[in-house]
């Protein structure tokens, strides 16, 4: 393979072509997704994929291209991105990931998170550990994207519930709300 392509969106659809040759479906998540729906606001230079693919599937459908692997993670000599395959399932806390949105690129098509679903990957993590980072990238997010903020609060409340300590996650919700809307 020439050199891969340049921009984060370009090699997402350049490896999620590859595998879908290979019959491997694969999803975006994580702060690459982030770095898409804020407009590079926030950068990162790895690209997340979860795949039900075995990493020896995945391996054998991206090595041709140039790609090393050193475990689940993978680069390529020429790209300054690098790949993490993470495990299944799709998931934001308890809530599986069914929705996803479609990206179009000049290298072909990906998938990822959905802007809503991207909201939610990063207030888990301010949510869970008190990443006030995530607050910043789900605000982010969600002021660049229509987001569907019933969801967020309902999501919110499920996640608060399943753990027994739902008045822990009301004020960070309150937070985040209280953010988007000054900052809006």
């Amino acid at each position: 393979m020439t050199a891969p392509p340049s921009t984060r969106s370009e090699l997402a659809a350049l490896v999620t072509e590859a595998l879908a040759r290979a019959k491997i479906d694969v999803l975006l998540v994580g702060g690459s997704v982030v770095s898409i729906y804020s407009s590079d606001r926030y950068v990162t230079h790895d690209l997340d994929f979860v795949s039900h693919a075995t990493l020896k599937e995945v391996r054998a459908a991206l090595e041709p291209l140039g790609f090393v692997f050193v475990g689940r993670q993978a680069s390529h000599p020429q790209s300054a991105f690098s790949l993490d395959f993470v495990a299944p399932p799709a998931s934001v806390g308890s809530k599986a990931i069914v929705a996803r949105t479609s990206h179009s690129t000049p290298h072909g098509r990906f998938e990822s998170l959905t802007a809503t679903d991207c909201v939610l990957d990063r207030l888990a993590s301010f949510y869970f550990w008190n990443d006030d980072q995530a607050l910043e990238q789900a605000i982010l997010v969600a002021k660049a994207n229509q987001v569907d903020l019933d969801e967020v609060r309902r999501w919110t409340h499920a996640e608060g519930s399943a753990v027994g300590d739902e008045q822990r996650y009301k004020p960070k919700l309150d937070q985040f709300v209280s953010r988007l809307s000054r900052e809006h």
